[in-house]
């Protein structure tokens, strides 16, 4: 940007401090909450990160026919998908970022992310320290590793920007400041397709990630799994383990083909020269994996963990000081970050967890838990929006990642802006404006769970909740009585117009419901006839809920039914 936001105030909550990083997609600011710095709390620290949203442009669809997105669509359009990422893969993940209460939206022309700070990344640190001994460096190297897995195992996803910078400390004094936390999934991606199936290995001349850190296939542009993160893994070990800017024998390469030689004449050995045993086990064992095959972490883990009892002294390493007798790095945050005792209280914290990268990486990302992990639950929230949100997400879990497809898919696919559709004369007594992204996803899967008492109680707000489910003069009345968009309402005539529902839903004939974001662009479609409102799903991410159970086809609305999609809980009465 080529101004400065510093002193901007966001959505009269965000004031955004000094710049602490940029890149070729965002910005990153210092943040606080202004709202709460004026009531005497003391919240934080946050960080922002903030892409312009393009202004002026011409329909993302005209006649049928999609235009090509500009650069700065796409660089706001990454935001939305990290923030969808998180909610839709991620929320179990124990070793990522969150954000607060209403630390994702749009205002001013900007898209931004709010979340806590984190401290500096693995290389920062190790920079600043006075040498870390082996044990040290192999008890954080473990954490790594704990992190790929859960993403492998859990997320179905692979990570493939493996590098130093994406390895991030919590908060120095705080109760994670030993941990290590994993951020900037702009580039992950799934490897199993919505069936559960492995997606076949493709190969493009174009290369993604770090070439320094990339395996031998993907930096020759073969597309990544397991076995390609955990290579790349192995050179970042390496790489702290011998210290220094070229630690790896093609540090210094001028270009990705000279890398790419310089790594494929290294032989194992040679690169891991002067490390303990542990890691040429290690990395002859991820070189060896095929890429459908599954890892033995475990087997891997005990590798590196191998090297925390001694052995070989690093190369370059100064020794310094060692590991708190009180906890290896490694048992700081657990083996494996499955099973983390802050995954139950984190969902009931927040909405989302969403990862910040200042397109540089260089220890300027979010915070991890810090003081929030021993936190008490939070109270109910108050306001409608963060009761709809608390109802639905305790209603029922996202679906299960392999009920999805691949978001960044579904961004291709997404139009920024509305585009030309013919409006048919619908009452619409209120609808806000507002840009979404599309979500894709499978029917048929029942929720966890059956509508919570919050939610429930949401719903006997409504004037109409006892409305019965016999025809009232063939009109229907559409009532949002819980979300985003509380009191909107929408009127419909037996056999009239269709209605579409979702966050890029038209203005007059449409449930546009563009503040919810479990709302997928296009999510489902309302056709009213004489027996009631038939309702179909169209693929959307996290389904449509009818009186508590997950849509499986298609299904009539009568008076009195509950319609839930996203947050959003709509009535239907006459």
């Amino acid at each position: 940007m080529k101004t400065s936001l510093t002193g901007t105030v966001l959505k009269k909550k965000w004031k955004l401090g000094a710049l602490v990083g940029s890149g070729g997609c965002a910005e990153v600011y210092e943040a606080i909450d202004a709202r709460a710095e004026s009531a005497g709390a003391s919240d934080g620290p946050f960080v922002a990160k903030v892409a312009p949203l393009p202004v002026g442009l011409p329909p993302a669809m005209s006649k049928g026919r999609k235009r090509k997105k500009t650069e700065g669509e796409k660089h706001a359009d990454m935001i939305y998908y990290e923030y969808t990422l998180y909610k839709g893969f991620l929320a179990e993940h124990g070793g990522v970022v969150e954000i607060p209460p209403g630390g994702y939206g749009e205002d001013q022309n900007l898209r931004y992310l709010v979340m806590s700070r984190l401290g500096p990344d693995v290389e920062a640190a190790l920079k600043k320290s006075k040498g870390w001994s082996v044990a040290r460096k192999a008890g954080y190297a473990r954490q790594m590793l704990a992190l790929l897995r859960t993403l492998h195992e859990r997320c179905k996803m692979v990570f493939i920007d493996v590098k130093p910078e994406n390895f991030m400390f919590g908060m120095p004094g705080s109760a994670d400041e030993d941990k290590i936390f994993l951020i900037d999934f702009g580039l992950s991606a799934r490897y199993t397709g919505p069936a559960g199936a492995i997606k076949p290995q493709g190969q493009s001349a174009q290369i993604q990630g770090t070439p320094e850190f990339l395996s031998l296939k993907c930096h020759g542009g073969a597309s990544a799994g397991r076995c390609d993160d955990l290579e790349s893994l192995g050179y970042v070990i390496v790489a702290m383990l011998k210290e220094g800017d070229r630690a790896l024998p093609w540090s210094g390469s001028t270009s990705v083909k000279d890398g790419l030689a310089s790594k494929k004449s290294t032989t194992l050995e040679e690169l891991c020269q002067g490390c303990p045993a542990g890691m040429l086990k290690y990395m002859k064992a991820v070189r060896g994996l095929e890429y459908e095959e599954t890892p033995d972490y475990d087997k891997l883990d005990a590798m590196l963990k191998s090297m925390e009892s001694g052995g070989a002294a690093a190369g370059g390493a100064r020794g310094g000081r060692a590991a708190p007798k009180s906890k290896t790095p490694a048992a700081a945050a657990g083996a494996s970050t499955r099973g983390s005792p802050n995954a139950a209280s984190r969902e009931e914290e927040r909405d989302v967890e969403v990862c910040v990268d200042d397109g540089k990486g260089k220890g300027r990302k979010g915070k991890g838990r810090g003081e929030a992990s021993s936190a008490k639950s939070p109270p109910v929230p108050e306001s409608p929006k963060q009761r709809a949100t608390t109802a639905v997400r305790r209603s029922r879990r996202l679906s299960s990642p392999k009920d999805g497809e691949e978001f960044y898919d579904a961004l291709q696919d997404h139009d920024m802006y509305e585009g030309e559709e013919e409006e048919e004369d619908l009452q619409v007594t209120k609808v806000v404006k507002g840009a979404g992204n599309k979500g894709t996803g499978r029917r048929g899967t029942k929720p966890t769970e059956k509508l919570s008492t919050a939610a429930k109680a949401a719903v006997k707000k409504s004037t109409h909740a006892k409305a019965t489910k016999e025809k009232a003069n063939g009109v229907f009345l559409l009532e949002v009585v819980s979300g985003p968009h509380e009191g909107d309402t929408l009127r419909m005539n037996a056999g009239g117009a269709e209605v579409r529902v979702g966050r890029n839903a038209p203005r007059r004939n449409g449930l546009r419901l563009d503040k919810d974001f479990e709302v997928s662009d296009k999510h489902a479609i309302l056709r009213p006839g004489a027996d009631g409102i038939g309702l179909e799903d169209l693929g959307s991410l996290n389904g449509s809920f009818v009186n508590e159970d997950r849509l499986e086809g298609a299904a009539v609305l009568q008076h009195g039914d509950v319609l839930q999609v996203g947050q959003s809980i709509v009535q239907i009465t006459g």
